[in-house]
Parts: structure tokens; sequence; C-alpha cells
């Protein structure tokens, strides 16, 4: 099903901080878990190039940190965002 919608659609795990408490840390980054055809198309990238890697590690540039941290916010929160970049 996700490879024949037309926009790109990545699922994302978090990556959190080690906390000493137990409890879970917080969110610094993500990893990718899935990416469709057209997704793997944007990135120019196979599946095994990206699946398990972490967004920062495509997604480098400080222009794309407002990204990173707005999904950050989102994962924390459950609110929608909307990002203009």
């Amino acid at each position: 099903v996700l490879d024949n919608i037309a926009a790109g659609v990545a699922l994302f795990d978090p990556v959190r901080e080690p906390s000493a408490d137990g409890k879970p840390g917080r969110i610094v980054d993500f990893t990718y878990a899935l990416a469709n055809k057209v997704n793997l198309e944007l990135m120019q990238a196979p599946a095994h190039a990206i699946i398990g890697h972490r967004l920062s590690e495509f997604f480098n540039a400080p222009q794309a940190r407002p990204y990173i941290d707005a999904m950050i916010e989102v994962a924390q929160t459950g609110t929608s965002k909307e990002l203009l970049i």
C-alpha cells in the first residue's frame, strides 16, 4: 500500500539520551524504521542504506535542525505541527 502512495512516507523510531533514573531519556534523533518507494527515490538510496540509520546522518546541515527539532516536539507532545522550511 505504501509504495502506491505518490508521496514519500517514512516511519521513524526515536533515539533517546541515556537516563540514570530508568525513565525514557530526552529524544535527540530518529532512526528510519520504514521508507516507501518514493521516499527511497527522493533519498537516492536503497532501503538497506537508510533503514536503521539516523535521520541526522542524512540531514546534518544546520538548516535541517529546525525540522528535526519539530519532529522531536511532535513526538514528545503528540501535538501536530506545521513547519515550512
